[in-house]
């Protein structure tokens, strides 16, 4: 917040979600709602 960078901020988390996709699929997080991840 402090340098204002909102882009690569957003970009963070998109990426990050994208480790939660993967890591829900390959079985290493439970997932109860799968609604929330893309599979």
């Amino acid at each position: 917040r402090e340098k204002g960078d909102y882009v690569t901020a957003f970009a963070a988390l998109n990426y990050l979600h994208g480790y939660l996709d993967a890591g829900a699929r390959l079985g290493i997080f439970e997932v109860n709602d799968s609604d929330l991840f893309a599979f």
